[in-house]
């Protein structure tokens, strides 16, 4: 017998309610913030911006990418680091050559840990587009122990911490919303 079920987020609490009417408790995962605050900076003059995961159509990196293409209209020395791999790198370049922003654009592939701590320390930004298939990203409070804020989509789990005790900026998975959120942390 089942004494309790645990889940990691109020989002996926919700998930499992509704679709195998069960009660659940929430217990949000840990960080290591030892690990992940001794990032090495190299902060430069350009607008250094930040997403980190595996490369899937499902992650909505897209959204990032056309994000940027706005807010690089606005923000001339701005970059964004692509750091993950995945089946729809191939599609991402193309999105990123096709808004004329392939210049700006770098395509990391799989960073180890002790790189990614350093890549969080370095930028201005982490912007967390995907939400459809995140229970809880931990990206934004890996980034946060680096005092790298993030920008995250409404309903992606980590959303609720985030807004709850405002330490991240949440907002509509849509490329004009994460780009005006940008600009306005940029500011």
């Amino acid at each position: 017998e089942c004494k309790a079920i645990v889940c990691v987020s109020e989002k996926v609490q919700r998930q499992i309610l509704k679709n195998y009417n069960l009660r659940s408790e929430v217990i949000y995962p840990g960080i290591n913030y030892k690990f992940w605050s001794q990032g090495k900076s190299k902060k430069s003059n350009n607008l250094s911006l930040l997403t980190v995961g595996r490369l899937t159509k499902e992650k909505n990196y897209d959204i990032a990418i056309k994000a940027f293409a706005l807010v690089s209209k606005q923000v001339k020395k701005a970059r964004l680091l692509i750091a993950g791999d995945g089946p729809y790198r191939e599609n991402l370049k193309l999105l990123a050559k096709n808004f004329s922003i392939s210049e700006k654009v770098s395509f990391l592939g799989f960073q180890r840990p002790e790189k990614l701590r350093n890549l969080y320390a370095s930028s201005d930004l982490v912007i967390s587009p995907s939400y459809k298939t995140e229970g809880f990203n931990l990206t934004p409070l890996e980034a946060l122990c680096s005092q790298t804020v993030s920008v995250v989509a409404k309903g992606s789990g980590i959303d609720e911490i985030l807004e709850k005790e405002g330490i991240g900026l949440v907002v509509k998975p849509e490329p004009e919303d994460f780009a005006k959120a940008i600009i306005d942390a940029y500011k």
